[in-house]
């Protein structure tokens, strides 16, 4: 007979925030790509693990997106160079940008 092993349960629900789920992570050293940053999950990720002082490299359709993506939570957007290629501009896909947290309003 197989017996299934009960799922973990949290203390986390639906309504539950990206803020709530990450309050005691901190990010610092870590590098994440977070392609959308503009807008809706993309945007909301990026908000908060730059404020989790995460590095992101935030990827929109546009460079000015990106910018002003990054412009909104307050981050420090350079851009940066990534296995040897510039990350933005990119032809096929979009503009990348780099935000860290040393800009970031608190």
């Amino acid at each position: 007979m197989n017996q299934q092993t009960p799922t973990p349960r949290s203390d986390f629900t639906r309504r539950s925030t990206a803020e709530e789920v990450t309050r005691n992570i901190d990010l610092r050293g870590k590098t994440v790509l977070i392609t959308g940053c503009n807008s809706g999950l993309g945007f909301e990720t990026m908000r908060v693990l730059v404020k989790r002082g995460a590095h992101v490299i935030g990827v929109a359709r546009t460079r000015k997106k990106a910018q002003d993506a990054g412009a909104e939570v307050g981050a420090d957007p350079h851009f940066e160079k990534a296995a040897g290629a510039m990350l933005a501009p990119t032809a096929s896909y979009g503009h990348g940008l780099s935000f860290d947290a040393a800009g970031l309003r608190r």
